[in-house]
């Protein structure tokens, strides 16, 4: 698979500056910082480096946080390896993506349209967003077309998360959409084995969306938000066990005695969540792939935390589930700063990994 380069920077210079250099990953969650920094060989990826950090203030926006952290040490400085030029993404509520086919046409020519047909593709306004194109190739099905991927990110939304990157002593270079990068970390660890070329989910469960992603030919092909997160999860518990939030959050992980008793607290929108999965899969298998049913689930994210959710997912939508590991064929993990993070948040990587695989084009 083409590495997916769509750039959705604001500054149009910004974009060419320090073209083809290489990029640490970092994944502004509302709960959580990731930060990954790769060093790429004739084989492969090696990890240089990991970095984890939590919110302080469980339920409070941790990005607000870091805008406003007037004592914040530089990133680099807290991670303890380099951190300078970084590639960060936009979540699936501020951007837009899609895959699709294109009438064929000179790569020249598909820049010059794409501002006046991209709205016929996806539901943005051109106005507010930065909005960039790629063509994968020729179409496979259809004579005269090309496969492309299109996005769109809500340009002021791009701009604050820059300020933020920024405050956090580094250098914003490419702003890419959180599907993307997933889309990337897939492609590089399980694209090439033949027991994952056929449709697989990854579910990236967050904190206030989860996203559901669909590659077949280990290759992207399908994306959709779902605003469903941990939030919602955890406020079914601070309301049924009246906790505070960070020890609602100690209970996703709980086993025992009443590990039952919380999934039937959170049961109800758990449930909500696995029929939005299924309309994914209803969608996929009618409408993209008719011949294909999605016969495996990659479960990643922070939420995959929750205890049981592996199992709960297997048992609704009938296919099995494993976890996502974002470090399996990058070399060099036991040696790198925090690789220790990857036994502990592993899950929750797949983004950052994603964005460290970026260069600027």
């Amino acid at each position: 698979m083409k590495m997916l380069a769509l750039n959705l920077m604001p500054d149009a210079a910004a974009k060419t500056k320090g073209r083809g250099a290489p990029l640490v990953g970092l994944d502004l969650g509302t709960a959580s910082l990731k930060v990954v920094a790769l060093e790429r060989d004739g084989k492969g990826y090696a990890l240089a480096g990991l970095h984890f950090r939590e919110s302080p203030e469980p339920g409070e926006d941790f990005i607000y946080l870091l805008s406003t952290d007037k004592s914040a040490k530089p990133l680099a400085q807290e991670a303890g390896f380099p951190v300078r030029d970084v590639a960060f993404a936009l979540s699936g509520a501020k951007s837009n993506i899609r895959s699709c086919e294109f009438p064929k046409m000179s790569p020249a020519a598909f820049r010059k349209c794409l501002p006046l047909e991209i709205e016929q593709y996806l539901p943005v306004n051109v106005k507010e967003s930065v909005i960039d194109g790629q063509i994968l190739g020729d179409s496979k099905t259809a004579f005269g077309k090309m496969d492309v991927v299109l996005a769109a990110g809500h340009a002021e939304a791009a701009r604050i998360l820059s300020k933020v990157v920024r405050h956090l002593g580094c250098e914003p270079r490419v702003v890419d959409a959180e599907a993307l990068a997933l889309a990337n970390m897939f492609a590089y660890n399980y694209g090439g084995d033949r027991a994952y070329r056929g449709p697989v989910c990854l579910i990236n469960a967050g904190r206030r969306l989860t996203s559901v992603t669909i590659f077949e030919g280990g290759e992207f092909r399908f994306n959709k938000p779902v605003t469903i997160g941990g939030e919602t999860l955890t406020k079914d518990l601070t309301m049924e066990y009246r906790v505070a939030p960070d020890q609602a959050e100690a209970l996703k992980r709980e086993q025992g005695d009443q590990a039952q008793r919380i999934m039937e607290t959170i049961g109800a929108n758990l449930n909500k969540l696995v029929a939005e999965v299924k309309r994914c899969f209803d969608f996929y298998e009618t409408k993209l792939s008719p011949s294909h049913n999605v016969g495996r689930i990659l479960l990643g994210g922070g939420g995959a935390r929750l205890q049981g959710f592996d199992r709960f997912l297997s048992d609704k939508l009938e296919v099995p589930v494993e976890f996502l590991d974002p470090f399996r064929k990058i070399r060099g993990a036991a040696k790198a700063p925090g690789a220790k993070l990857a036994d502990a948040h592993g899950t929750a990587f797949g983004v950052a990994v994603g964005l460290a695989m970026r260069t600027v084009r």
